[in-house]
């Protein structure tokens, strides 16, 4: 299977993983008479399971990762600038509260304009390295 495939199988696994582990939760302990529609023992093993399996496949993933780790590291701090950057405010100029009874000027560095400019720069970057990382993850198997 391709990387592509290996992570859709990972986010498979990952709620399955959580399916399990809430039944496990949920039914272990019951009122005594109830009947329990899962068994906590089989949840408990296919838990078990599933967690080998998923460790197992991230190891494989972040094998064949590895010529791309500075692409997939990029990426993330890329997102997070992008993501404090949106946040950043730029409010620029006079503020009154509304009812006149006082103003405060204000004064930005990056005014709201710039600050979108350099959003759509980093989300262009993003967009780029997430066609070569689809590219990588189409082509590479393992």
């Amino acid at each position: 299977m391709n990387i592509r495939e290996a992570i859709k199988k990972k986010n498979k696994i990952v709620g399955q993983l959580k399916a399990e582990s809430e039944r496990l939760a949920k039914y272990n302990s019951v009122n005594v008479g109830y009947k329990r529609p899962y068994d906590p023992m089989e949840c408990y093993e296919n838990w078990m399971r599933l967690t080998n399996e998923l460790i197992e496949l991230k190891a494989k993933i972040h094998e064949a990762n590895r010529a791309v780790y500075d692409l997939i590291f990029r990426m993330s701090e890329l997102k997070h600038q992008a993501t404090i950057l949106e946040k950043m405010n730029c409010r620029d100029g006079v503020d009154e509260d509304g009812y006149g009874s006082y103003t405060r000027e204000y004064n930005a560095v990056f005014n709201i304009v710039t600050r979108d400019k350099m959003v759509v720069a980093i989300r262009e970057e993003i967009e780029s390295i997430q066609d070569r990382l689809d590219k990588h993850n189409n082509s590479t198997y393992i």
